[in-house]
């Protein structure tokens, strides 16, 4: 009877989830629509507008079915037994196979589209992890070259990306740095998309991601971020999910992590511990790819402080709005750089930062 109550509140919640982003994706449609009559009628164009958004049918059965049995084999039944019995394991499966690809389809890619015409561009998507933003972004681009360390994350991208036949994918397993084959004989592209990424990551591989990246650019070229926690932010919601939690020195979270409400993170960190101990290079390691957060400091480190210059899209526009709200902390954090004269560009006060940085033309 538990199960039973338990499944139909489970299919309660995505249905309303489902209604959720069918309705914020009328409206901004709907937005869409108007605000190109607009320019049309200044302009004095007639012509119809280009389609925002290429018709994909996220929610089409054939393909929550495939995607399902490609996460079970490449990725759900590689983590530990009690995940799959566990409340996270069906809300993952939504957000993997829906929720995730339609919000970047749906708003990321239009946000973009706004500071920079996709037609044609040359990409680099660096951690492109399971496909979720690259099949976003496939059908307004040229061509993605995806960087992505793991196979079992790209089996699934490219099952991902199969489904829908689009071809115009190309992946790498190498790091990307500098040294990288796709970047000899200094070729230049128009985007490097970093999506969830630069959490992820300690601070020589960020600068070496970044540096490499305004290197790969053309100029005028974008660097494109999105989905990344900010570490000024009061409530840690991607990894530990508890309060303060990317402000603790590391013996403290070390010892905190028992009181994180998130099953998944508290047994694999205990797990390290157990394996490696307390004070090991292994906790901190596995501390780290769980994702801590960036915040101005690491982009003025390797951008210089001319960095809040360079950003065209700040995260606070209406087109990703109805993807990243605005929180209690977003408001918080801009009023301290208010109140304290922080000069800091205000995509940095957001708790998920969603920023596009400009490759000056000088470069």
């Amino acid at each position: 009877m538990a199960l039973r109550e338990r499944d139909l509140a489970i299919d309660e919640r995505d249905r309303a989830l489902r209604d959720r982003d069918e309705a914020q994706l009328a409206l901004r449609r709907a937005w869409a629509e108007l605000e190109s009559s607009r320019i049309a009628s200044e302009s004095g164009q007639s012509s119809q507008p280009e389609p925002e958004c290429v018709p994909l049918d996220f929610m089409d059965a054939r393909y929550q079915e495939h995607m399902k049995a490609v996460l079970m084999r490449w990725k759900f039944s590689l983590l530990p037994e009690n995940y799959l019995t566990s409340k996270q394991y069906p809300i993952d499966v939504i957000e993997e196979t829906y929720h995730r690809v339609n919000r970047f389809h749906s708003y990321l890619v239009p946000w973009v589209r706004r500071a920079f015409d996709l037609k044609g561009a040359r990409v680099i998507e660096v951690g492109s992890g399971t496909g979720s933003s690259t099949l976003a972004f496939a059908p307004y681009v040229d061509h993605i070259h995806c960087f992505e360390l793991e196979e079992n994350p790209i089996a699934v991208a490219k099952e991902r990306l199969r489904f829908w036949g689009i071809e115009n994918i190309s992946f790498e397993t190498g790091l990307f740095d500098r040294s990288a084959p796709l970047l000899a004989g200094d070729r230049q592209f128009d985007i490097v998309l970093l999506i969830a990424v630069l959490e992820h990551v300690h601070f020589h591989e960020f600068r070496e991601i970044l540096e490499t990246a305004m290197k790969a650019l053309r100029p005028g070229g974008v660097i494109v971020i999105g989905e990344t926690p900010n570490r000024l932010s009061f409530h840690d919601s991607h990894s530990s999910q508890i309060d303060f939690f990317q402000w603790l020195p590391p013996e403290i979270k070390q010892e905190y992590y028992r009181f994180s409400p998130r099953a998944h993170f508290a047994h694999d960190i205990g797990d390290t511990i157990r394996e490696h101990g307390a004070n090991s290079l292994a906790l901190q390691e596995r501390l780290v790819r769980w994702g801590r957060g960036v915040s101005f400091h690491d982009f003025e480190l390797v951008l210089s402080p001319k960095v809040h210059d360079m950003i065209v899209l700040d995260g606070w526009e209406d087109e990703i709005l109805p993807m990243a709200p605005v929180s209690d902390d977003d408001e918080v954090i801009l009023d301290i750089f208010r109140r304290a004269h922080v000069k800091a560009n205000k995509a940095f006060a957001r708790s998920w930062m969603y920023l596009v940085i400009r490759k000056p033309d000088c470069q």
